[in-house]
């Protein structure tokens, strides 16, 4: 896992019967170019690509900046 990320997605989803959101996450595991530089907690931007492995489809992009 040298070259890999997990990458967690966080969204609201509703629940008609109570009419309320429940957040819920998402993980994928996503490969990292060798040029970019992670550390736990970065927000990145992720894309999908060609399957690299059994478990990865995506693709780190960019690392956001924090305003």
């Amino acid at each position: 896992m040298d070259k890999s990320a997990t990458v967690r997605w966080e969204h609201a989803e509703k629940i008609p019967k109570f009419e309320r959101y429940e957040r819920r996450n998402t993980k994928i595991s996503a490969h990292v170019p060798e040029d970019i530089e992670l550390e736990e907690g970065d927000e990145v931007r992720v894309g999908e690509t060609r399957p690299i492995s059994k478990t990865k489809s995506h693709v780190v992009m960019e690392v956001l900046e924090d305003d």
